[in-house]
């Protein structure tokens, strides 16, 4: 076996203690000596070259040994930051995300889709002003993640499906060209998927839902996203529940999303979701009806969903941002009531992001592969 350099033994301590910086976030020098059982001078070589690197940084002093006063050393999240973008039919959503996930900055802007030059420009130049805003050097921004309403291509470069978008006829460079940092396409409910799979890092096999106006879904395998060619993480909202019912604009019958969405429950309910939710919750009997037909829907799609992969469900989108823990708990109940195998038990969770899922799961596209090449994850 090869005798290890004294430079590559330097080079694996620098990791392990930003590694423990990351995962602790906030240390003394002392307690990093104790965790990592390396010498104090050791230690202090790393965290100088790190300081250096500018990775990490002082924070406040501790006086947890009841002494004098010890220097803490911070992980600096904000040493790269990744540039997460939701393109949607009517509007784009934009957002700055740190190295733990947490978005520094957003916006939004209504900007119609029109596979034309003009658009393109459009779109580029206001996501040129927002990275402006953000006064970071170029070379701290680890790319620009595009999610699209639509289906993504094996050769990672077009759409191959965006009924939503009224267009897949654009590639990546039709958005690259406008910029210095790296910029990558990507399907917006697997980027969604990905933002709840990094809050609950626990799930091995989950199914996601994100329910918006228009549904999404994603498909969570051995604790990572499930990826395919040409049906990205699946599309669940297009699996029939009811072969004779509502046109989706998939040009199918009775698919998931015309039952399902929430522009699904806005029909049935009559108003809009905060109005529906608002009755729902102060007791309105027809409201009840209506949410019990609904969670009816969604039990039918978890059953069979979860017939091919029987693992936990994550409901997301704008719909988690309304959910409370008795709804996920009759919605579980509904599901025992249909599924064949009662006995195979699962957890309905409610998603973290909310919304804004895609987004930070776009961001977090970039900001993993950094994690990964810097050996903290």
């Amino acid at each position: 076996m090869p005798k290890i350099t004294t430079t590559e033994l330097k080079k694996l301590n620098c990791e392990s203690v930003y590694r423990l910086l990351y995962d602790r976030k906030q240390l003394t020098k002392q307690k990093i000596c104790n965790l990592l059982e390396l010498s104090r001078p050791t230690v202090t070589n790393c965290l100088e070259e790190l300081l250096e690197q500018k990775k990490i940084c002082r924070g406040v002093q501790s006086r947890d040994t009841g002494g004098r006063p010890a220097v803490t050393y911070c992980f600096n999240e904000n040493a790269k930051v990744s540039i997460g973008v939701e393109v949607m039919a009517e509007k784009i959503n934009i957002a700055s995300v740190d190295l733990y996930g947490h978005i520094k900055q957003s916006r939004s802007v209504k900007l119609a889709f029109v596979n034309s030059e003009s658009y393109f420009q459009q779109a580029a130049d206001w996501i040129k002003t927002f990275i402006g805003t953000l006064e970071e050097d170029s070379a701290n921004i680890l790319g620009i993640t595009i999610s699209f309403q639509g289906i993504l291509a094996e050769d990672n470069e077009h759409i191959i499906f965006s009924k939503l978008l009224g267009s897949h006829l654009f590639t990546r460079s039709d958005f690259s060209r406008y910029f210095t940092s790296p910029v990558f396409l990507a399907h917006d409910s697997e980027m969604a998927a990905g933002a709840e799979l990094w809050h609950y890092r626990e799930l091995r096999n989950a199914i996601y839902l994100s329910v918006n106006p228009y549904m999404g879904s994603g498909i969570i395998v051995n604790g990572a996203i499930l990826h395919t060619p040409n049906l990205s993480s699946g599309i669940l909202e297009h699996m029939v529940t009811h072969p004779e019912g509502r046109l989706c604009y998939c040009g199918k019958r009775g698919c998931a999303d015309s039952c399902c969405s929430i522009n699904a429950l806005e029909r049935e309910a009559g108003c809009d979701l905060p109005e529906f939710m608002r009755l729902l919750r102060d007791g309105d009997e027809r409201a009840g009806r209506v949410w019990q037909s609904y969670l009816h829907e969604l039990a039918i799609l978890i059953d069979n969903a979860r017939m091919v992969l029987p693992g936990d469900v994550i409901l997301g989108g704008l719909l988690a941002e309304y959910l409370k823990e008795e709804d996920t708990e009759a919605l579980k109940k509904e599901v025992l009531s249909l599924t064949a195998i009662p006995q195979a038990d699962f957890e309905i969770l409610i998603g973290h992001y909310g919304n804004r899922a895609t987004l930070v799961g776009s961001a977090l596209k970039n900001i993993t592969k950094y994690l990964e090449r810097e050996k903290l994850r």
